[in-house]
């Protein structure tokens, strides 16, 4: 329709020209006048026509250009949108990824210590109970380590008195002896060392002895020397010291014999 309105022009303009032309070579000057003038107006029309296609022309390919570009720019604009959705996708899902792998090494580290803590429990709870049954067991040792020594310690003092009533008492001592001092100060309570002394006829025999040891092994020696002296010098009847000594060397071989000889 376009290539048609422009033709139709034109061919008018051509055929405006060769009227004008042939009544020029006829002399016709009004008429040739007439086609020149429409010569013209065809032609400045074709040349406006031309102007305006090439205006429309130019508009359309700028706007195109402008759509082109403004298309291209809303493009650009929406890439960078979708790559910065993208991204922050990206960021959440590494942060996620992130907090996930932050949450199992953090419960696996509670699980782990709550394991130790259980198992130490457990082990103190243990070494706690055997360490009780010791404590239970040492205390019952302690008490009966303690009741054997109140045991021995009331026999040493029951030992003590019996040493002490063999000893010649106060009253006793006066009778036999007017002016006397006696220093009795032992190691322990039981000891080795002894008095002894009886009247026989008109002769008072006195003597002292340090038995061999200490303690009760000694304090039992010094009531066998009491028993020996009192057969000595009491039933015996010998007050010589020499014979008294001999006689006591020879019961206390004795002793020792039939001790390791009972037969």
């Amino acid at each position: 329709k376009m290539n048609l309105e422009i033709k139709i022009p034109n061919d008018i303009k051509n055929s405006a020209g060769l009227l004008r032309d042939i009544y020029t070579k006829q002399g016709n000057y009004k008429d040739a006048l007439q086609m020149t003038n429409l010569y013209y107006l065809m032609k400045d029309s074709i040349l406006n026509d031309n102007n305006k296609r090439t205006a429309e022309s130019r508009e359309l390919k700028f706007n195109y250009d402008k759509k082109l570009q403004a298309d291209s720019i809303k493009n650009i604009l929406q890439k960078k949108i979708n790559e910065e959705k993208i991204n922050r996708q990206n960021t959440q899902l590494s942060q996620q990824k992130l907090i996930r792998i932050i949450l199992i090494i953090g419960i696996s580290t509670i699980l782990i210590l709550l394991f130790f803590t259980i198992s130490k429990l457990k082990i103190t709870t243990q070494q706690k109970k055997i360490i009780q049954q010791q404590n239970i067991i040492t205390q019952q040792q302690k008490n009966e380590l303690e009741q054997k020594n109140n045991n021995i310690n009331d026999s040493i003092s029951a030992a003590e008195e019996i040493q002490k009533n063999v000893f010649p008492n106060t009253i006793e001592l006066n009778n036999l002896l007017k002016e006397h001092i006696i220093l009795y100060k032992p190691f322990n309570k039981l000891s080795g060392d002894f008095l002894w002394i009886k009247k026989i006829n008109q002769h008072v025999v006195i003597a002292l002895g340090d038995c061999t040891g200490h303690g009760i092994p000694a304090s039992l020696l010094t009531l066998l020397s009491n028993e020996v002296l009192n057969k000595i010098v009491l039933q015996n009847q010998i007050t010589s010291p020499s014979k008294i000594i001999n006689e006591i060397n020879t019961e206390i071989f004795n002793f020792h014999s039939r001790k390791q000889n009972p037969a």
